[in-house]
């Protein structure tokens, strides 16, 4: 029987479903968490992570060196013949511990320069320049106020390893840079207590242009990185310095030579191989330039529901299947092609949920979820994780399959009471 381990895992549909394919495949499945609490929170039994695994080991998944040896001691109990995460934290962690036991991964070091965002673009650097906006460390305010007055406002701010657009903020002027320049620089790790190789917060050009999702899987019988889609990504809250994901449609055809073979560059530079990858980009002056590179499923609902609804295809299952056994082109092969979207609300104050939306299913608008509930607190969104709910939508185009799940929201708001 093949054995898969698991190295923390998301709690937001992906790392769940990702466990239940391992089941499917009559996989014995492990599982390596710090905090099994953060797995349960009243969720129907059906719904806890920890209902469909085989085993659970209480494991500090922040220290590389002990799931290493906790890898080697459950090795010899049970060979392990996979190990994976679906959580971005635990890239590295997870290609370490397959790297200690000779297992099919993403190589440790291309996982870890991916995870921090600085490390990968120093090393964009190295090999690859055109595809880095203007960027720095700054370790002292004298470093922002050198790297404003080379590259003017706006600018973004950034923690190096992070997630979920925390902290992520649009500078404008000084002010605001040393306001949030001081707060982000007294934050020493990031919020599951891994701390950057290096201190300093990371600053980047600001571009301004449609930011698009690139969604590829590299594949043994080509040796390379094939593209599933691009993804057209939608923000909020730029006026108030936020970029907040407030939409997706796939796929699109936008610039799609230019940032295929751009994204290549890329993930080559990094050398990153055996893996489910999420890059980030922008387009100007007919090139790309990278945002993030993240090596591990798209999230926001476009790997476990936008390709699917799109194509057919499951990255879920690609991504299990792909450190159990070769990849071949056949494993990505669509079985139909239409357009799928998903619009998000946001609250535009702080108060309660008076009421939610009632939202009918249907042939196009296929799924509603609510991350909130009658009575709850909600704020204006500082991060991704502030949304309060998503509409999926499905037609023959992704614009089309877009329009309809922005009118959906736009027609049917909650209802909420403002806090004083």
């Amino acid at each position: 029987m093949e054995h898969i381990l698991f190295i923390e895992a998301t709690t937001t549909g992906a790392g769940l479903a990702g466990i239940k394919y391992a089941r499917s495949e009559n996989m014995h499945v492990s599982f390596f968490t710090r905090n099994k609490n953060q797995y349960i929170n009243n969720q129907p039994k059906e719904q806890c992570i920890l209902e469909h695994v085989g085993e659970v080991f209480d494991i500090n998944t922040n220290d590389e060196r002990e799931v290493i040896n906790a890898a080697r001691l459950l090795n010899n109990k049970k060979r392990i013949t996979a190990i994976t995460t679906f959580a971005d934290f635990y890239v590295p962690v997870a290609a370490a511990a397959a790297e200690a036991l000779g297992l099919k991964t993403i190589p440790y070091n291309a996982a870890s320069l991916a995870r921090n965002k600085f490390l990968m673009r120093q090393r964009l650097l190295e090999v690859d320049a055109d595809l880095n906006p203007a960027f720095t460390l700054a370790s002292t305010f004298d470093d922002c106020l050198n790297f404003a007055f080379t590259n003017g406002y706006p600018f973004v701010l950034k923690p190096q390893n992070d997630n979920d657009g925390y902290n992520v903020m649009l500078i404008n002027n000084e002010a605001s840079l040393k306001t949030e320049f001081e707060k982000l620089s007294s934050i020493s790790s990031n919020r599951i207590g891994q701390r950057p190789q290096n201190n300093g917060v990371l600053l980047e050009d600001y571009i301004n242009a449609q930011e698009y999702s690139v969604e590829t899987v590299y594949l043994d019988d080509s040796n390379s990185h094939e593209l599933i889609g691009i993804t057209r990504k939608y923000v909020s809250g730029v006026s108030r310095g936020r970029f907040i994901e407030i939409g997706h449609c796939f796929p699109v055809e936008d610039h799609i030579k230019i940032i295929e073979k751009g994204v290549k560059r890329a993930l080559n530079a990094l050398g990153i191989i055996n893996a489910v990858c999420h890059t980030e980009v922008k387009v100007v002056n007919n090139s790309i330039k990278i945002i993030e590179i993240n090596p591990r499923l798209a999230g926001g609902g476009i790997g476990s529901d936008l390709i699917p609804l799109a194509l057919g295809l499951d990255p879920i299952k690609l991504a299990i299947d792909l450190v159990r056994r070769p990849l071949g082109r056949s494993d990505i092969d669509k079985l139909y092609s239409k357009g799928a979207a998903i619009y998000k609300y946001e609250s535009n104050i702080n108060g309660y949920i008076r009421r939610t939306p009632q939202i009918p299913i249907d042939s196009t608008i296929v799924k509603v979820d609510f991350n909130i509930s009658t009575g709850q607190k909600v704020i204006v969104p500082e991060r991704n994780g502030d949304l309060l709910g998503t509409v999926y939508a499905v037609s023959e185009t992704a614009s089309q399959a877009f329009t309809l799940a922005k009118a959906v929201v736009e027609d049917n708001p909650f209802v909420i009471e403002y806090i004083e």
